[in-house]
């Protein structure tokens, strides 16, 4: 599937990104099957904007609350 998506992106002058990818293995695979690049946390994990950390930290806190109580 990764390099039909892949050959079907180069084909239509797309870049293809390969998402979810954890470990070395999965970032060798996908550069065979012809992916342009890469998203995941081999490279890093998500995380918030500077700006926006104590929203998401607030929210995150509301909801730990609501599982516990």
């Amino acid at each position: 599937v990764v390099s039909d998506v892949a050959e079907l992106g180069k084909r239509l002058g797309l870049t293809t990104v390969a998402e979810g990818v954890e470990s070395e293995a999965q970032l060798e695979r996908v550069r065979i099957e012809g992916c342009d690049e890469i998203q995941g946390y081999l490279y890093g994990r998500p995380e918030p904007e500077p700006c926006d950390r104590a929203a998401v930290a607030a929210l995150n806190g509301e909801y730990e609350a609501r599982l516990l109580g």
